[in-house]
Parts: C-alpha cells; sequence; structure tokens
C-alpha cells in the first residue's frame, strides 16, 4: 500500500509518527504555564507578605491631610482621624494596586478590582479591602510602615 502525501509531501506514516512528538510538547508547555501560574500566587501569598521590609515614607511632618503616599509594597494617607497605613496587595491575587490620583482610588491592573484611599473595597473580584498595616514614627521623625505586620482594620497613628 503506498503512502498518501499531504499537501506539503509529507506522508501519513511520518505525520503520524510526528503526532506524539508535538503532543508531549503542548502537555509540556500546559503544564509549564499552569507552574508558573501556582508559584506565582504562592510568590504573592501570606507567606510572601511576610518577608516584607520595612517602607520609610520620609518625614511625617511633610504628610499632608488627604494626600496619598506610595512606596514599595506601602501606602499612606492622612485625615482627620490620623496616619492609615495599607500593604499594596490585592486580597484577590496578590497584585499591587496603584493609586489613580484623579480618581482618588487604588486600582488593581490584574482584574480590576478598585479600593478607596483608605482601603476600602470598592469593587471586586476581591473580598474584601487593602490591609491595613502597622505603622510607626521613628528617632527621626520619619514615618515608618511595616507592611508584613497587619494592624487593625481601620486604625490610625494619632500624630
Amino acid at each position: 500500500m503506498a503512502d498518501v502525501h499531504t499537501n506539503n509531501g509529507q506522508t501519513r506514516r511520518s505525520w503520524l509518527k510526528q503526532a506524539p512528538w508535538a503532543a508531549w510538547g503542548l502537555i509540556t508547555a500546559a503544564v509549564a504555564l499552569l507552574s508558573g501560574s501556582a508559584f506565582r500566587l504562592l510568590a504573592h501569598g501570606p507567606a510572601a507578605d511576610a518577608n516584607l521590609a520595612p517602607v520609610d515614607m520620609g518625614p511625617v511632618a511633610d504628610i499632608k491631610p488627604g494626600q496619598v503616599l506610595t512606596k514599595g509594597h506601602a501606602a499612606v494617607t492622612r485625615d482627620d482621624q490620623g496616619i492609615l497605613a495599607l500593604r499594596l496587595a490585592c486580597p484577590h491575587l496578590g497584585c499591587a494596586p496603584d493609586y489613580d490620583r484623579a480618581k482618588g482610588q487604588f486600582l488593581c491592573p490584574c482584574h480590576g478590582s478598585r479600593f478607596a484611599a483608605d482601603g476600602a473595597l470598592l469593587q471586586g473580584p476581591a473580598k474584601s479591602g487593602l490591609p491595613a498595616v502597622a505603622v510607626h514614627v521613628d528617632k527621626q521623625g520619619h514615618l515608618i510602615v511595616k507592611p508584613s505586620q497587619e494592624a487593625d482594620p481601620g486604625q490610625r497613628l494619632q500624630v
């Protein structure tokens, strides 16, 4: 029986010999993509948050009421009740939200969650707001945020 040729001159037999290798390549690529996603989630999970270094936000006197400052994994805002510090990690999957000054909101670039300047959830898929974290003033008068140390929701530093 003669081999049947395809349009590019390849025989059916040679194509069938190559098909398992192509399938193996597709399976390997799928496993690699899924593994990458899993490692990304692990790298942004609670264990990763425990290793975040303290962030120096500068002199506390320079932070004006209504102002929102972001640096690294931390954000601070000052209002009539004091200074509130937030960890910039979306509770949905751990992406780092950016502050949009024009909208006065933190916007997650990954899946569209939105948060108010005080970290309150405005729009999901996240199920909760940005976590409040510990903050203190050091001996030089600088505001130090500890993104790895959660605080009570809405807890503010009185200055």
